[in-house]
């Protein structure tokens, strides 16, 4: 069973790390693509703010533990970024990757610091970005007034 384990756990490292067999260009398409829907998964809020509903009832967690796992998502993110050459992308890909690895390269040594235990700084913090939310939100007002009063129309004053 162990050996069945090692085993299971080699070939999802070998898969996460090895490009599929498709072009450099769609293996960097799918990897910013799922690069974005790991950013939004770990970050509701601005899921939120640019409109993605899926995550509108989660706030994210503020956890060193959370902060070392996207971390660690990080890191399998950039094996895979590093393993696409870069010399066979456009040049406008060529930028994405390089600002997507620097991203990434940021995330993962800022996660090393102490600091990373501070929740507010002087840019601002989590407890701001939630009183600020509503400015930055998407919001149809008549779609949530369906959900809160089905008969919404019936009070409608024109």
């Amino acid at each position: 069973m162990r050996q069945l384990t090692l085993a299971l756990a080699t070939v999802a490292s070998i898969a996460i790390a090895t490009p599929a067999i498709a072009g450099p260009t769609e293996d960097f398409h799918k990897l910013m693509d799922d690069y974005w829907a790991a950013y939004l998964k770990d970050n509701p809020l601005t899921a939120s703010s640019v409109g993605v509903q899926t995550y509108d009832r989660d706030l994210g967690e503020l956890s060193l533990t959370e902060f070392d796992r996207q971390a660690s998502e990080a890191q399998a993110i950039l094996v895979r970024l590093q393993a696409i050459p870069a010399g066979s992308l456009s040049p406008m890909d060529q930028s994405n990757r390089a600002v997507l690895q620097r991203t990434l390269e940021d995330q993962i040594l800022l996660n090393h610091f102490g600091q990373r235990q501070l929740l507010y700084s002087s840019l601002g913090s989590y407890h701001e970005a939630l009183a600020t939310m509503g400015r930055r939100s998407p919001c149809e007002p008549r779609p949530i007034m369906r959900i809160i009063s089905p008969g919404w129309r019936s009070f409608r004053h024109e």
